[in-house]
This record gives structure tokens, sequence and C-alpha cells, in this order.
């Protein structure tokens, strides 16, 4: 038949397709080709087959499409302490299935030794292909400090950065300091900021701190663009360099964006969200956005104060009476020509913190400005509600897409009072729900909400992170499914279509 024939006749399909299609949405529906859409749960057996809850809090897609799922994962394992921890690398083929040459089950362990609990809470691909993965390791008296682990593309630990492939920021003394977020910034140096806090002594608050690790060596930036001598042993004879931010308030660190533009006055913008920063007089809380910059009127890294006139933005994603608190719970920024944009999200809950609303919020990178090009200036607040079901939703992860427009994830109330699905929105540019994706209703454009039912028990399945596919036409997320009948915990993954042309692509896929 000819090319023109068969193309023209799967045109014809993918209309009817459309046409009889519920909604006539084609995109937004589970990909069949990876694992049939879903992978079945897991959690990492150690070798004496034990396992443990799995909670992924990191979703990564190499260039070769295989995904990497970093989670925590309680559980014995033989160590001293009952309650000790390890940190989970899950590796799946392109098509879901367990990458074993990555591992027993496509899967590895990551620890400090017995004397350590571990607690991921974010990861990053370095150019080579490894991963690194921050986290905090805990004392056997009260004391924690990040770290870094650093696992090659082969699944072993890269033993030529810092000690071991583990790198312990050891500050003097007993500190009391925890990671919050990892992100690559000059991918070209293997250049990377990290994000944390510190406390120096027991009932001091918290306080914001960013450190530059060279990614590939496992040491901390010693040079003078990376902010203010501060006197320290991290394991290494020298001084260490970092900006440290001090706030009269406890903060705690949600997610850090940076934008490098060479070319720009100011050519290294970052831009840290605090959780839950800042209560008003009202007893409300907000959320803050900690800007700081190379250069800045501070000297080397410092503050950015072009950023809301002081560096520091605190915004409700809604002012809606009784709705008293305002997580935000990650960012990520938005290139639109030659400007660029700040997408934050979270949620907005009540007094007692239920009842929550997904919130996504959208800045001038530069000024921290209400965006007016996206809902009018204004952040949007909604929830998901469809028929009798409530509709409660909160968003845990946010994903600008190559054809402009913005990925939001999470989880919302299925049934009852849980949150029983993942939930996947996209918005156009300007806010406003994309009617060409979704599944829920037609009165509900633009969301998606995907089950994971366990063994054929109830389930409380969630969106907690999610990364593009390398072709940016498919979206995977990974995150943990709750299993009623005997209250255990698995990680799981999914894989979504974005674009109803992938079936035109030489015809149906």
């Amino acid at each position: 038949m000819p090319a023109q024939k068969t193309r023209i006749l799967a045109t014809l399909a993918f209309l009817v397709l459309l046409l009889f299609s519920p909604l006539g949405f084609s995109n937004g529906q589970l990909d069949t080709s990876f694992a049939g859409g879903k992978t079945s749960t897991f959690f990492p057996i150690d070798a004496t087959g034990q396992r443990g809850a799995t909670r992924v809090v990191k979703t990564l897609v190499q260039a070769d499409n295989k995904v990497l799922l970093i989670s925590n994962t309680p559980t014995p394992f033989g160590s001293q302490f009952s309650g000790n921890s390890q940190i989970g690398i899950t590796r799946l083929n392109a098509d879901g299935t367990p990458d074993a040459s990555y591992g027993a089950n496509g899967q590895l362990l990551l620890d400090a030794g017995v004397d350590f609990e571990v607690e991921a809470v974010d990861a990053a691909l370095r150019i080579d292909g490894a991963v690194l993965v921050l986290g905090t390791m805990y004392g056997p008296f009260n004391e924690s400090d990040m770290a870094v682990w650093a696992v090659r593309p082969n699944g072993q630990r890269d033993l030529a950065f810092a000690t071991g492939g583990l790198l312990r920021i050891r500050r003097g003394g007993t500190p009391s300091d925890t990671a919050g977020a990892i992100e690559p910034y000059d991918l070209s140096l293997n250049r990377f900021m990290i994000a944390g806090t510190i406390r120096d002594a027991p009932g001091d608050n918290r306080n914001l701190m960013h450190v530059i690790l060279f990614g590939d060596s496992g040491t901390l930036c010693a040079v003078a663009e990376c902010g203010n001598v501060v006197g320290g042993n991290v394991g290494q004879p020298n001084q260490w360099y970092m900006l440290r931010f001090f706030l009269n308030l406890d903060v705690q660190v949600a997610d850090l964006a940076a934008e490098l533009r060479p070319e720009a006055a100011v050519p290294l913008r970052v831009r840290t969200l605090l959780r839950r920063a800042i209560p008003d007089s009202q007893g409300n809380f907000d959320t803050a956005i900690i800007a700081t910059s190379f250069p800045s009127a501070t000297n080397g890294y410092g503050v950015d104060p072009e950023f809301d006139g002081d560096g520091i933005r605190e915004f409700f994603f809604t002012a809606q009476p009784g709705f008293r608190h305002n997580t935000g719970n990650r960012l990520a920024i938005q290139r639109q020509g030659s400007t660029s944009r700040l997408i934050a999200v979270g949620y907005s809950a009540n007094a007692s913190d239920t009842d929550p609303s997904i919130g996504v919020a959208a800045f001038d990178l530069n000024s921290g400005a209400n965006d007016p090009g996206f809902n009018a200036g204004v952040p949007l607040s909604f929830d998901y509600a469809a028929g009798a079901i409530h509709g409660d939703a909160y968003a845990s992860d946010v994903l600008p897409t190559p054809d402009g427009k913005l990925l939001i994830g999470g989880g919302y109330e299925y049934a009852g009072f849980t949150f029983g699905d993942a939930a996947l929105v996209r918005l156009n540019a300007n806010g406003t729900f994309d009617n060409t994706f979704g599944s829920l209703s037609a009165a509900l454009p633009g969301r998606a909400g995907f089950g994971h039912t366990l063994a054929g028990s109830d389930r409380d399945n969630r969106l907690d992170s999610m990364a593009l596919a390398a072709d940016g036409e498919r979206v995977v997320f990974g995150g943990y499914a709750y299993a009623s009948d005997d209250g255990s915990y698995f990680g799981s993954a999914m894989r979504v279509r974005l674009h109803a042309g992938d079936l035109l692509r030489d015809g149906f896929e």
C-alpha cells in the first residue's frame, strides 16, 4: 500500500479514535509499552530476603530512557538499630522491567554504616549518567549532617568521588544539619548547588545554607565565587565556603531551582523554596522563596536584592478565609524566549491542615513579581472535585514541557477521605487547563487520575516525583502505594503519554 494512503488511513483511524474515545482525549493515558502502563509494586530486598516499606522521593530518566527511582526504605537489614534505614535505588529498563544489570531485581542499597540512620531527600544526574543522591545522616548522639552518595551507571559506587563514593558534609562541633535539595546548574563543569538547613545548637532556629559541589570529585567549592568563608571541618584540610542565610524563624528547605545564563550581567540565579516558612499574626503559614545570585550586591555569591527588593518573597496560594496553611513543595524554572519565570506548586489547607487544594503560582524569575501572563497574575488554587468525590488534592512536583505547558503532579481524594489516586494536571502557559488532556470528566479538563491496585486490595497511591522521557513526549512518575489489608507501603512507577501525536508517528505505534 502506498505510504501516502497508509498515512491517510492512519489519520482517519485517529480521528475515529478521537470521536469515539471518552471525552475525545487521547493523551493523559497510561503508556502500555511501559510494563502495561504501570509497574508491579516494588520494594528493595536485602540478601537475607528482608523487605521494607518503600517511599519514593525522586524519579529520574536517563538519556537511554531507563528510569531511576530513589527511595527511603526503613528496615532492620540486620542492623543493630531496629529502625535503621537505607536508601534504595531501583532502575527500570525503558519497557518498565527491572534492569538486572544494576543489581538484584534492578535494585541497590546505600547506607553510611550501622551507626547512622540515613534519609534521601533528592537526587540529580551527572553529565556521565551517574546519579548523585542527597540525604541526611543521623548519628547516635542527635547530631546530623548532609551527605551525597555517587553511583555510576553500572550500579557501583564512584570510588573517585569524595571517600569511596560518599561525601559527608561535616561541620565542626555537634551540629544538627539536614539536607534539602540538589540542583545541577552547570553540567559542563559538573557543578551542583546544594541547599539545606544548619543548626548550631539544640533549640536554635534552623538557618538556610547553600554549598556548591563539584560533582565529579565530591569536593566543595573553595573559591571566592561560592560565598562567605565559614570555619569548619568537612573532612578536608581547607576551610569551606558557603552562603549562610539567617532568618528569625525555623526554616525547612522544600526545593531548589537554578538558572545559568553566561551572557547575562548576573549569570547565575538561584531560588530556594521554604516549606511553611513564616506564620503571620493570625497564625497563617505562608510560603517563602529565598533568592541568591552570582554576583550579587553582597559580593560574590549572596543575596539577590533584585528579587522582591530584599531577596525574600512570601506568598499565599490562596487568601480564602479559613485556609491558613500554604505549603510549597516544588519549584521549576520555565524559559520563555529571552525571559524566564519561576513556578511554585504545593497546596493550601485549613487551620487543621486538612481539606487541601492544589496551589500553583508563577513569578518573574528576576524580580519576583507575580507573572501577569499566568492566571492574570493571581496564584491558581483548585480541587479535583468530580461528582460525589470531594476532590481534596495537593501538588508535589511540577515540570515545564517542551511545548510550553506545565505538568503538575500529586495526589487527590479518590473516595472517602484518603488521597486514593495519583493526580496529573496539564496547564497551558497562561494557567488555563489544557482541554486536550485528561481522563476524569468533560467538566474537568486537563486533569487525570491513576490508581494502583495492590493484590486486589484497597490502595492509596500517590505521585511524589516525575521526570520527562528523553523524547519529551512521555512522563514517568514514581510514588508509593499503601495496601490497607496489611498496612504495607510499596513503591510504584507509571508512564503516561503527553501528546496525541504519538499515535501518528509512522502510523500507529
